[in-house]
């Protein structure tokens, strides 16, 4: 009974070591950050301790004692290996998940004034319900509500005549994206307090993401950053309140970081007449950011990747806070109307003070440029914190944290094809960081019509000189 017993013990230990250190390779192999060369070593190692532990295991003439002691140490390599799996199976899922994006969704509110009789959707039945006329996904939006109740249709040019329309009675009802309410609420249009929401129903949009690809290990590329401030998901259109690009050229190790201000004031791609500010581009869907500032600055965009505001909360939040360096005291309200207090000097923060601090603009004399210098503080913040090695056992939470707040057309293959690049180079990257500048104005815009928003004009001679480093960096 007792040698059934060892028997039944051994039988086990090398089916979990076996198991264990197979699923290591397999899961190495799919991860696709190791050289050939090393994996082929790897794999060449396990082998060896899986012979070596199987043939102790088995053999007649070992002694107990040494099957005892191997027996352990295959116990030991697969809780290794296991762990090993745990971090290797997140990582697969978190860039797996990065790379899905495969659609958009668009929130869409029908609203009413507070002192209409209208309470429910079916109570605008037969009503005249306006819209706006510009919009990617317009036409899909009113066969949406054509689906619940018949009504006749109103179209308006901008945000502007479409709340002119319901105030004057022209229509019963209005529908307005989600990223418009938010828009309104931001510039303080006392419509908002004038008006409530009765009904919400979305869209989701199947993206048709073109992407110029190259081999990103031996040509230079140009990926759009966008950092989005939907509040509801990464997936849903809003506005782009980040607006970075990074050209980067492998051969020579270098990135060029170009940031556009969010204020600056441009031409939405395939419009005519008012210009508007760049952040309102993302209303329309993150393809319409991109193609703008490519008629912007005359580049192709080979990839790009969006980012919300929530992944900076939860990167902060994992890391216990960052100390931040805030050259002036003030005072800012974050997204669930929390009050952060900022003092000259350095600071620990949470991850909501964080994000309020990286978005506060109106309390400096540059607005949108100082902003992007504090986000550049925040970044640096959260890297150096980064670099402390008692975070990597956090790796785990930290992915799970912040899965879900990227996306990006890159493929799965480009990313681990970019980390084996650099785990088997080495190479230090050369970082330059360049921003577009301008004087600031009150100006109309294409989205808001006659309602003068606050601005940053083109600076003919900054964007020339943005136009020039990236020639230089794609060479």
């Amino acid at each position: 009974m007792k040698k059934v017993l060892q028997n039944i013990i051994r039988f086990l230990i090398i089916i979990l070591f076996t198991c264990t250190s197979g699923c290591l390779i397999y899961y190495v192999y799919k991860l696709n950050v190791l050289n050939i060369k090393y994996f082929i070593i790897l794999g060449i190692i396990i082998f060896l301790f899986w012979l070596l532990i199987i043939l102790n295991l088995i053999r007649k003439k070992a002694k107990t004692g040494t099957k005892i002691f191997v027996g352990i140490i295959a116990i030991i390599l697969s809780a290794i290996y296991f762990f090993g799996l745990r971090y290797a199976d997140q990582t697969i899922k978190f860039v797996s998940n990065m790379t899905q994006r495969e659609y958009e969704i668009q929130e869409y509110y029908v609203l009413v004034l507070n002192n209409s009789p209208y309470s429910h959707i079916k109570d605008l039945e037969n009503k005249k319900i306006g819209f706006l006329s510009i919009g990617a996904n317009i036409d899909k939006s009113k066969s949406q509500l054509h689906k619940k109740i018949n009504y006749g249709l109103m179209e308006y040019q901008n945000t502007g005549e479409l709340i002119l329309a319901i105030e004057n009675g022209n229509v019963d009802a209005i529908v307005l994206d989600e990223s418009f309410v938010e828009l309104l609420k931001e510039n303080k249009l006392p419509f908002i307090g004038e008006s409530k929401v009765i009904y919400t129903y979305s869209l989701k949009i199947k993206g048709e993401y073109a992407s110029n690809k190259v081999d990103v290990n031996e040509d230079a590329f140009v990926l759009y950053i966008s950092g989005s401030d939907s509040r509801t998901g990464i997936k849903t259109i809003a506005r782009s309140d980040v607006n970075i690009l990074a050209v980067v050229n492998p051969k020579k190790n270098k990135i060029l970081l170009v940031t556009v201000p969010r204020d600056y004031y441009v031409q939405l791609h395939g419009t005519t007449g008012t210009l508007d500010k760049l952040t309102h581009a993302g209303l329309y869907g993150l393809e319409m950011s991109k193609n703008t500032i490519q008629d912007l600055l005359g580049v192709d965009i080979n990839y790009s990747i969006k980012v919300s505001f929530s992944t900076l909360i939860k990167v902060v939040d994992v890391l216990d806070g960052i100390e931040i360096y805030s050259d002036k005291s003030f005072m800012k309200k974050t997204l669930d109307g929390k009050k952060c207090y900022f003092n000259k000097g350095y600071q620990k923060v949470t991850g909501e003070c964080a994000l309020a601090f990286s978005r506060e603009r109106f309390v400096y004399e540059t607005g949108d440029i100082h902003r992007g210098q504090n986000q550049q503080v925040v970044l640096s913040a959260i890297i150096k914190k980064l670099s402390d090695p008692k975070y990597l056992i956090r790796y785990n939470d930290m992915l799970k944290a912040i899965d879900g707040s990227f996306e990006t057309d890159m493929s799965y293959d480009d990313i681990t094809s970019l980390v084996k690049n650099q785990l088997t180079n080495l190479n230090n990257w050369t970082i330059e960081s360049i921003g577009l500048t301008g004087p600031n104005d009150m100006r109309e815009t294409y989205s808001m019509g006659k309602q003068k928003l606050y601005v940053f004009l083109q600076d003919p001679k900054s964007i020339n000189n943005a136009k020039t480093k990236i020639v230089e960096y794609l060479k």
